[in-house]
């Protein structure tokens, strides 16, 4: 099911925390909206249609409606569980007072997979798909949220704990979409710290070589404009100023541990002449290439 942020209007039909008992038990059963359960302790099974977890604290599992579910505390360390009934727009009397909403055993014919996916997005933005299963972290803090919306249904008579209760959760579903996002991006860091660390490397290993713009596609796989912005990110130079760096740490090391001449060193490395080799030194080292290597001998 997929949803526009804009067109989401929710309302929460049940809310609830529950300690398990040891070895507490339920499903496979089917309910007729979605629902959020959050683990805030212990431990256990659950299985979704045809997929089986092992469950722990910390996780948040969805399912919508008439999707077969089913879950099992374990006997030494039981479930506390948060329970969240809610429709993604309101009807009519779906938020009147009311027992717990409608719960059906799963029959047989109910076993297929069926699609399990909510997807919230629009206006050109990324989607966010609300998992199956997921670990959003931030524990603390999911859980006060879920504390304040099992009080806001169970003060669900007053009108003020009602409109509450829909900006609950709202929050709720943003909060979870942020997270998501981070995460997301957290990945995405990772991959291209992978990406940088290798035209590091490849612009270090071509240090004596004339630069080449290609070698950015060639050591990321990026565009060489998104290779040399993911470069300076990370670095603060850009590849072509992190190239000559890189030549000229080498130039250093020829000097100190090597009787090549000078002009040697600068054809070495393919500067265009030994004056400009010597004026790019200068500049970035403070000292000229022969007074560089005469500092060296005399340490």
């Amino acid at each position: 099911m997929q949803l526009e942020w804009t067109a989401l209007d929710p309302c929460v039909i049940f809310a609830n925390r529950l300690a398990c008992a040891p070895g507490f038990a339920f499903g496979p059963r089917v309910i007729r909206e979605h629902q959020l359960l959050y683990v805030a302790a212990g431990r256990g099974t659950g299985r979704i249609q045809s997929r089986s977890y092992t469950v722990a604290a910390g996780d948040l599992f969805y399912y919508g409606p008439d999707i077969v579910h089913a879950f099992e505390a374990d006997q030494a360390e039981p479930f506390v569980l948060y329970g969240l009934h809610f429709a993604l727009q309101r009807a009519p009397g779906l938020e009147a007072p009311h027992a717990p909403p409608p719960v059906r055993e799963a029959g047989p014919h109910e076993q297929e997979s069926r699609p399990n996916r909510l997807l919230l997005g629009g206006d050109g933005g990324p989607l966010f798909e609300l998992a199956e299963h997921s670990r959003p972290g931030a524990a603390a803090a999911l859980q006060a949220r879920f504390d304040r919306l099992v009080d806001g249904y169970e003060r669900r008579e007053e009108g003020l704990a009602l409109l509450s209760s829909r900006a609950q959760l709202v929050a709720l579903l943003v909060v979870l979409a942020e997270q998501d996002q981070q995460q997301r991006h957290r990945a995405a860091d990772a991959g291209h710290g992978y990406a940088v660390r290798r035209l590091q490397r490849l612009l270090e290993e071509r240090a004596a070589l004339p630069y080449d713009r290609e070698w950015l596609s060639e050591a990321t796989g990026y565009h060489a404009a998104h290779a040399a912005r993911l470069l300076r990110a990370h670095t603060g130079r850009a590849p072509h100023d992190y190239h000559n760096a890189q030549k000229l740490a080498r130039a250093r090391q020829l000097l100190r541990e090597s009787e090549l001449p000078i002009t040697a060193i600068a054809e070495q490395l393919h500067y265009s002449s030994i004056h400009y080799f010597s004026k790019a030194f200068k500049l970035a080292v403070g000292v000229s290439p022969l007074r560089y290597r005469e500092l060296r001998l005399m340490l």
